[in-house]
């Protein structure tokens, strides 16, 4: 059977990795906190360009480059929480799909079993 991506603590980790070691998903997860952070905090510096050049000519189109700039930071926050949010789902039916996995194993192995024993049967029936 191959490597398992449940680990012996039924966290969903391979079964080499140690407690205290980062995965790539733990990685890609804190450089998305990372990046999302950044953006809301990037979003809020335009918002108080906004507010001190409110009285600037162009102001109109200030507030036009900052839809866009609204549009992206709202994508990208949207896509962090939606792959935090749905990351527990995954690892929970990446556990179901090993245990399925396992239980296909035992049952093949049972049916196999049941073969040999009818094969057996019959051999024995035909000799008799």
């Amino acid at each position: 059977m191959s490597e398992s991506t449940n680990g012996p603590g039924g966290d969903g980790r391979p079964a080499s990795a140690e407690p205290g070691e980062a995965q790539p998903a733990d990685r890609l997860g804190m450089l998305q906190a990372v990046v999302a952070i950044l953006l809301i905090i990037s979003f809020l510096a335009v918002l108080a360009l906004l507010v001190v050049l409110r009285g600037d000519q162009h102001w109109d189109r200030l507030v036009y480059l900052l839809s866009g700039f609204e549009a992206v930071v709202f994508v990208a926050v949207g896509a962090f929480f939606g792959t935090s949010a749905q990351r527990g789902a995954v690892v929970a039916a990446r556990q179901d799909a090993a245990t399925a996995r396992e239980e296909a194993v035992s049952q093949r192995d049972r049916a196999d079993a049941a073969a040999q024993e009818a094969t057996a049967g019959r051999v024995l029936a035909q000799a008799i």
